[in-house]
């Protein structure tokens, strides 16, 4: 097992927090929340990567990255994150992992979400892990799946509506906006010459890819928000072999290359499109503007 905070664990009040946790969606967070209560040491025990992605041989994308993932853990009042190596435990019998857990941590309470499996070939569910913690007198408990909308609250649905670029309908399962962080690269400052200069960065290559266009969205850089437009794609137009954020900040003149910046996606405006000279593209670029103020 490795953890990535370092320090041992206290032994008095340890609850812990089991779970993959890969976007930290609404529904985790009612299982983290109950993993705080009344815990002097409360542990996430999550994985370095998705169990899906090593057992399907197939990278699932993400609704968060790892270090994003850690750093809103640590906001919540995590006081460790023990990111396992699914390759190294997914061989280990249910009742080897928890009682490896329970040598280890000590814990008081543990907590997990309704479709929680564990152990060699997922044997393990959260009858044995509740039949276990009454033999240990550890509290158990557990997070029924959330609906919202008539859906179930899960990694899978979120994915889909960011792909289809329903962000709005996404935040209500995410329990906030989308988004992303990453520095911002120099781009070829077209935007500049017709009005809308426009901070650019690399979208990140692992986490789930909304759908090509336009939309409304907040920036958060240098300390403050901003209200703002982000085109996300490969720019028909003027074609990139990357896909690339390029983000118009309203009333924002600052030079700001090499800083990082977080972009949320609050509405979709339009599909990405390509256009015939700059002057079209100008033209867009402000009923985009207009939209998004609106």
């Amino acid at each position: 097992m490795t953890k990535s905070s370092t320090g041992i664990a206290k032994k008095n009040n340890v609850s812990l927090a089991l779970g993959t946790f890969d976007g930290i969606h609404s529904a985790h967070i009612k299982v983290l929340n109950e993993a705080l209560k009344n815990a002097d040491y409360p542990i996430v025990i999550t994985f370095n990567n998705t169990p899906k992605n090593i057992l399907n041989k197939k990278e699932e994308e993400k609704l968060t990255v790892l270090g994003e993932k850690e750093k809103m853990l640590k906001k919540m009042g995590f006081k460790q994150i023990v990111s396992l190596n699914f390759d190294k435990v997914k061989n280990i019998e249910p009742l080897d992992f928890l009682n490896l857990l329970t040598e280890k941590y000590n814990p008081k309470k543990i907590c997990c979400g309704f479709n929680y499996r564990f152990g060699k070939n997922a044997k393990g569910d959260i009858t044995f892990l509740k039949d276990f913690c009454n033999r240990k007198n550890i509290e158990f408990c557990y997070i029924n799946k959330v609906v919202i909308n008539n859906k179930t609250v899960s990694s899978s649905y979120i994915r889909e509506l960011i792909n289809s670029g329903n962000v709005k309908e996404a935040k209500n399962f995410l329990g906030r906006y989308f988004s992303f962080e990453e520095k911002i690269v120099h781009g070829d400052k077209r935007g500049r010459t017709i009005g809308f200069p426009t901070i650019n960065q690399i979208y990140p290559a692992e986490l789930v890819k909304p759908k090509f266009g336009v939309y409304k969205s907040n920036t958060y850089i240098l300390g403050k928000k901003y209200k703002s437009v982000t085109n996300l794609g490969i720019r028909p137009t003027f074609k990139s072999d990357k896909i690339l954020a390029e983000t118009y900040i309203f009333d924002f003149k600052n030079s700001v290359y090499g800083r990082k910046a977080k972009v949320e996606l609050t509405d979709f405006i339009r599909s990405e499109k390509k256009f015939n000279n700059l002057e079209e593209l100008k033209e867009a670029i402000l009923k985009d503007k207009n939209s998004a103020k609106k």
